[in-house]
């Protein structure tokens, strides 16, 4: 009696830490495609940069399920966009740059009012990069941005349809920004970023049928980040970023 309850509670364990494919609902994976209109500005005194871009992306999202109750996600996306840059030094059109996001996101599925709510916390890396370098006096800028994704998505059917919002806040914990002025000062360099945050949103509207299914909705994203640090008298301005567009997604 007492060995078979330690069977017992050590399969009960085996399946909180692993996992299996009959108590666990099935793996999902997401491809999609986002078209966004991208704004940047600097509103600090002097530089008054305001970008104006038009970006297109592939997405991607792999959903393991490790018990009816608790997930881990991995998201990836990829965009590239042309930008029409304004600042106080000039105007310039058709800079490319080019934007991505790695992300890894763990959370639990609780059923609530109907439908399914998903809380979420997680890690993503932002990529950025800009390139002004065959522009006369341009140069290129990197940035690599760490955050902590924390957010929640609320999963409800009526009418044979999948509505599915989504909020999230990005609490920035580390940027490194580099600007290749080399050519010009001597030098090449390097900022470091330790205040900000981002925001984003979005509402899916799509249908699942046996795990096969479609989605497509509005969505924004937003970042703030301030004043970087000083290196050579050179600094990253205090600048926001408006992303806003469409986002289509088959599931399967």
């Amino acid at each position: 009696m007492l060995k078979s309850k330690y069977i017992k509670h050590a399969a009960l364990a085996s399946l909180l830490i692993f996992g299996t494919a009959a108590y666990a609902a099935a793996d999902s994976s997401t491809i999609g495609l986002e078209g966004f209109y991208d704004n940047y500005r600097e509103p600090e005194e002097g530089t008054h940069v305001n970008n104006h871009a038009i970006y297109g992306s592939l997405t991607g999202t792999y959903v393991h399920n490790m018990t009816p109750d608790y997930f881990w996600a991995a998201d990836g996306r990829g965009s590239y966009g042309s930008d029409h840059y304004h600042s106080a030094s000039g105007t310039d059109t058709n800079v490319p740059q080019m934007e991505g996001e790695i992300r890894l996101r763990t959370g639990i599925n609780a059923a609530f009012a109907g439908g399914e709510l998903m809380p979420y916390i997680g890690l993503g890396t932002r990529l950025y990069y800009d390139d002004f370098s065959n522009k006369p006096g341009g140069y290129t800028r990197a940035i690599e941005q760490i955050y902590a994704p924390v957010g929640v998505t609320y999963k409800y059917i009526t009418g044979g349809l999948l509505l599915a919002p989504t909020v999230e806040y990005d609490p920035l914990i580390y940027g490194h920004v580099y600007s290749g002025l080399k050519p010009y000062i001597g030098t090449d360099i390097n900022n470091h970023q330790h205040s900000g945050y981002g925001l984003r949103s979005e509402f899916m509207v799509g249908q699942d049928n046996n795990g096969y299914g479609w989605q497509v909705g509005p969505f924004i994203r937003y970042w703030n980040i301030n004043n970087s640090t000083v290196n050579d008298g050179y600094y990253e301005p205090k600048n926001n970023r408006v992303q806003a567009g469409v986002a289509l997604r088959l599931d399967y």
